[in-house]
């Protein structure tokens, strides 16, 4: 006989976020299943394959709920910018710099990052910077423009880190020049 059997595997998202994957299709690659001890069920290794297999789940958690149910919440990851890879080709990465997805074309209302040089990588995987400062300077701008309610970018240009601009709401550029007092440059801009 089997203790603290498994008689259901559920999947929780965000509120308010709609999902990008099924319940069906987390649960299959998770390889959990019912009829198994919960406490004995080794959940660092689903939860590996979860992330592992879908580019939009950033984080996924396995919690138990007595009596008999295991729950995968799910943290899904949000298209933060786009990166020009080629003509007419966008790598969407999420602010953890994984590749979410390649676009032929913009059809998200995230800013376009231009002055970037990446290592090849695939969809799923981090995007590495030739630049090694390249992604801490990109995500203080992404979080300094945040915190100053600055949704509208439409373009962070890097392309020298002593003279960053910011294309805001299709007609305004900002230009920052370099990445210190970035907070203080945006609100007086």
């Amino acid at each position: 006989t089997v203790f603290f059997k498994t008689e259901k595997i559920s999947v929780s998202f965000e509120e308010g976020i709609t999902p990008k994957y099924t319940v069906e299709e987390v649960v299959a690659v998770s390889e959990l299943s019912v009829g198994k001890n919960m406490f004995l069920t080794d959940k660092k290794t689903a939860i590996n394959k979860i992330i592992s297999a879908f580019p939009y789940i950033e984080n996924a958690e396995i919690n138990i709920l007595l009596p008999d149910t295991l729950n995968i919440d799910v943290v899904q990851a949000q298209p933060t910018y786009y990166v020009e890879a080629g003509k007419n080709n966008y790598l969407v990465l999420g602010r953890d710099g994984r590749i979410l997805e390649q676009n032929k074309k913009i059809t998200y209302s995230i800013p376009l990052i231009k002055g970037v040089k990446l290592e090849e990588k695939g969809i799923g995987e981090y995007v590495e910077f030739s630049e090694k400062s390249f992604k801490k300077i990109l995500n203080t701008v992404i979080s300094v423009a945040e915190s100053n309610e600055l949704s509208n970018l439409d373009e962070i240009d890097l392309t020298q880190f002593s003279d960053i601009k910011i294309k805001y709401d299709k007609r305004i550029l900002i230009v920052l020049g370099t990445n210190e007092n970035l907070d203080y440059k945006m609100r007086t801009a």
